[in-house]
């Protein structure tokens, strides 16, 4: 596969690790569907991304779980989990679950889930990423009480009220972050609040739909990512 060769070939470090966290989603709504073809991509891209997140300080992954844009490194982390543990990946699930820890500690849950957690400027809502990592991590509503607390605060972001072309995505990515509170909670109200915001946003079919540099590239695309978390079934 020409995506694998010029991985391996340029290591595509523009792409570290936003783009990485992304190969291994596909692979994995692949994987479910019974599609092996992008196996040998994910695997080249797992092995580059795990040594990417261990790699960095601790400093560099506490500074840039905060980002709202393609640094953040609660993503990958997630990214990691979701696709270990569906291909029943051991030693990548250990060094996910490793940095989850870290940044699920009480100090990182404030931190990540204060006034900006719902996001911003960017297309991520930091927050509802922590929420989908202490999702997979096995927590629950006693040890993410921050977490569900900022998520529950988060409102619909009017069109006429994005501060940037990157805050199209933030209706979806903040409904992310309940479908995680569903998982770690069981209370149906989530998935209320799930509907509300995932709705409001596809009622904006000017910006999913419209202006393929600015939008359209990218923003259904964190549509279908929620639609698709949404209907995801770990084992234990």
């Amino acid at each position: 596969m020409m995506a694998v060769k010029e991985v391996q070939a340029t290591g595509l470090i523009e792409e570290l690790p936003y783009g990485y966290g992304w190969s291994l989603i596909l692979d994995t709504e692949a994987r479910i569907e019974g599609n092996t073809q992008f196996d040998g991509l994910a695997r080249v891209t797992a092995a580059a991304l795990a040594k990417w997140l261990t790699h960095i300080t601790p400093s560099e992954l506490d500074r840039n779980a905060l980002s709202q844009e393609y640094s953040n490194t609660i993503w990958p982390v997630a990214c990691l989990l979701i696709w270990s543990r569906v291909t029943h990946q051991a030693r990548y699930t250990a060094i996910a679950l490793r940095l989850a820890r870290y940044l699920l500690t009480e100090p990182e849950q404030r931190q990540i889930c204060s006034v900006d957690g719902g996001g911003t400027y960017g297309f991520f809502a930091p927050c509802s990423l922590l929420a989908i990592t202490a999702w997979l991590s096995g927590r629950n509503a006693s040890t993410t009480h921050h977490i569900l607390d900022a998520l529950a605060g988060y409102q619909p972001l009017p069109a006429d009220n994005m501060v940037a072309v990157h805050s199209a995505g933030l209706n979806f990515s903040r409904s992310w972050g309940d479908v995680a509170a569903y998982n770690l909670t069981r209370s149906s109200k989530w998935l209320g609040r799930f509907e509300h915001l995932f709705g409001y946003e596809m009622r904006l079919s000017d910006i999913w739909a419209g202006s393929y540099y600015d939008y359209a590239h990218w923003v259904a695309q964190f549509g279908v990512f929620g639609i698709w978390l949404k209907s995801l079934r770990l084992a234990d």
